[in-house]
């Protein structure tokens, strides 16, 4: 009886794990996209510069693998199954870096390291929003320096919030695609920013 007791309490246990793992919801990952690529005057005389990005500062609440919604002022909605294909600064690096190089006509705009040598211009920025927010747009607020990395003179400093509409509400790709439009709109700004300072301009 002991025997049959066991061997039904372990059939038991068996049907629960395998009804438990059929019933869980499978995560989705996202990933931010760059902007297209397109000609610009301005590109022709940005097109041999190197350009250092980085670093990307975030949030403590935007620093983690989950996608953070916004609903109204001071609510923020963390969902475990909808999370970032890696970890979020460095996909906002990788897009910014990305973005920068189309907007400036240069393939030497990278990631800034130390074995980059002397870049033109390096970009720093600090984020303090970044999220969807009351399914209506996504939000972007940073602020972002650039420098002269052979002297350490910080050459310009900005901030600003940058919206995109979300096309369906509720919808996680869309409020991504949205993100990565608003990161769009903050890479024309540091890029026009660069071609001011290398023009002579402030």
């Amino acid at each position: 009886m002991k025997r049959i007791a066991t061997a039904l309490m372990g059939t038991l246990w068996l049907a629960m794990t395998l009804t438990a793992c059929g019933g869980s919801q499978a995560s989705i990952f996202y990933a931010l996209n760059p902007m297209d690529a397109y000609t610009s005057a301005a590109q022709k005389a940005t097109r041999d510069l190197r350009i250092g990005v980085g670093p990307i500062r975030l949030p403590d609440y935007l620093n983690r693998p989950q996608i953070v919604v916004r609903e109204g002022e001071n609510r923020l909605v963390v969902d475990e199954f909808h999370r970032w294909g890696g970890a979020l600064e460095d996909e906002i690096l990788r897009i910014l870096t990305e973005n920068l190089g189309v907007l400036l006509g240069s393939d030497q705009v990278r990631v800034y390291a130390d074995d980059f040598g002397r870049p033109d211009y390096r970009v720093t920025v600090s984020l303090q929003r970044f999220e969807g927010v009351d399914n209506r747009e996504a939000q972007l607020k940073a602020s972002w320096a650039i420098l002269q990395p052979r002297t350490g003179d910080v050459l310009k400093t900005r901030e600003g919030l940058f919206r995109a509409p979300i096309m369906e509400p509720e919808d996680y790709e869309k409020i991504v695609s949205a993100q990565s439009d608003a990161l769009a709109a903050l890479s024309r700004e540091i890029a026009v920013d660069i071609h001011r300072l290398h023009s002579g301009l402030r």
